[in-house]
């Protein structure tokens, strides 16, 4: 492993005890972590924190794919190429609501709009 993953790892590592720290904080703050809750309560906020990471973590790496995804697409219905835009859209994940982005064409040979693959 090379120094940069390693880095990146001991990063995120950090960054996950940082964000258990502040989602503790914030139910202290909120009020709603009192007493000794049933183990269960303790899950289940744990779970919903993990399904925010989760969403976000989806947006970013489908924001990565298309930021690596050339401009120029080739319409599946007579093969020209043509200019891609980036459009938005949310869809539901298992974890919650999703805004991804994702590369569109249009081929105005063709009339057609698509949504290109890699």
């Amino acid at each position: 492993m090379d120094e940069r993953v390693t880095a990146l790892r001991k990063r995120k590592e950090a960054l996950v005890r940082e964000l258990a720290d502040v989602d503790v904080g914030l139910a202290l703050a909120e009020g709603t972590l009192q007493g000794v809750p049933h183990y269960s309560k303790i899950e289940e906020a744990a779970h919903a924190l993990g399904q925010e990471v989760s969403c976000r973590v989806q947006e970013r790496r489908m924001a990565e794919v298309v930021g690596r995804q050339g401009q120029q697409v080739r319409c599946p219905g007579c093969g020209k190429w043509v200019e891609g835009t980036v459009a938005g859209r949310v869809v539901k994940s298992v974890d919650g609501p999703v805004k991804l982005a994702e590369l569109k064409g249009y081929c105005p040979s063709c009339r057609r709009a698509f949504f290109p693959s890699a």
